[in-house]
């Protein structure tokens, strides 16, 4: 009898071990189940701000790219020299002593000759070499049809697109020398 209930009591201990390691291995079970949640859950909240970050990232690229194109076509026609590109004609200066030039894309024209093959523009100031002097002509006006010589030999000088010839302010009935005194106020004045 005394064997019996040995018997008895070691099932028994081993019927509880067995039931204690189901009970063990469920709650492991659950508590992994319940950390896998909770990383998937902690996966899909990180997700729409990730895609928000990227989506958010890809509009401020394309906006800077867009920016950054639009300031290199302004630019690109800023500095374009077809700008300057035709018949320039000196203003204020007496009838028989007037300068004319035309520049193109072969060069500068003075006299129906070629004096320069290249010209520099930069966007504000048209530069050629004409022998061993370099002249340089800013340009201004509401249209960009004025030049004014900056550098080279000879007086400063205002030159006028043709066809903006209207845009110089001239009175009919005064001399030349009331001209010229209009011609060297608006200088001063485009100076300022």
């Amino acid at each position: 009898m005394a064997q019996e209930l040995l018997r008895k009591s070691r099932a028994e201990k081993l019927r509880e071990a067995a039931k204690r390691r189901k009970q063990e291995a469920l709650r492991n079970q659950t508590k992994q189940n319940q950390t896998v949640a909770r990383s998937n859950s902690d996966e899909q909240e990180k997700r729409p701000i990730a895609w928000g970050m990227y989506i958010w990232l890809m509009l401020v690229l394309l906006f800077s790219l867009g920016v950054g194109r639009v300031a290199y076509m302004s630019y690109q026609e800023y500095i374009d020299p077809q700008r300057v590109y035709g018949e320039w004609i000196e203003t204020s200066a007496p009838e028989y002593d007037v300068d004319m030039f035309i520049i193109s894309e072969q060069g500068v024209m003075i006299n129906s000759r070629y004096v320069a093959t290249s010209i520099r523009f930069d966007g504000d100031v048209v530069a050629f070499w004409f022998g061993d002097t370099q002249y340089e002509y800013q340009l201004f006006g509401e249209f960009d049809e004025k030049l004014r010589r900056v550098a080279g030999e000879g007086h400063s000088a205002l030159f006028v697109k043709k066809g903006y010839e209207h845009t110089i302010p001239q009175d009919d009935s005064a001399g030349p020398a009331r001209r010229r005194r209009v011609s060297l106020a608006e200088h001063f004045k485009a100076k300022e």
